[in-house]
């Protein structure tokens, strides 16, 4: 179809109003729209066939482990986030009676904060949480040896000592 009997570019050419409001092509639609489909105009489309050449590429690709917190810049709203979050999939396992709408408590907000250290371990010390849990020996060049390490009431890593 040519651009001539397009109504829409009728617009997009800028005519004017008193043109727009007699012109048969916009309240009519063209003339060939009219009459039977085998008479309409044809557009030759050329359709082109290239040879595509196979490659082998080698890729190597850096990961890095990084958490959600990579994303925000104040530690409270990422607190929020995992609170909302949180809330959010509790509420999802609920019956609507049972759902909490009200604004996020302070155990919310502590809970999301624990969950924020252990990301943060777990990305920096990954390797060390598991010998913690597995009650082995560090290896000699742990950073923490010197800080004796235990894993509290909720697997977050503390130290002892100083």
């Amino acid at each position: 179809m040519s651009s001539q009997s397009n109504p829409a570019d009728l617009i997009s050419r800028g005519i004017q109003r008193t043109t727009l409001s007699t012109s048969t092509l916009w309240w009519k639609r063209p003339q060939w729209l009219k009459q039977q489909p085998s008479t309409w105009p044809t557009t030759e489309v050329n359709t082109y066939s290239y040879e595509l050449e196979v490659r082998n590429l080698h890729v190597a690709i850096l990961q890095t482990k990084k958490g959600i917190s990579s994303r925000f810049s104040k530690l409270y709203r990422l607190i929020r986030v995992i609170a909302y979050c949180k809330r959010f999939t509790n509420n999802c396992r609920t019956s609507k009676a049972n759902r909490h709408t009200i604004t996020l408590s302070s155990q919310d907000l502590g809970q999301a904060l624990t969950c924020c250290v252990k990301m943060a371990q777990q990305i920096s010390y990954s390797q060390e949480i598991k010998e913690v849990g597995e009650k082995q020996e560090f290896a000699a060049k742990c950073t923490l040896n010197t800080l004796h390490p235990f894993p509290d009431k909720n697997n977050i890593l503390r130290v002892g000592g100083r």
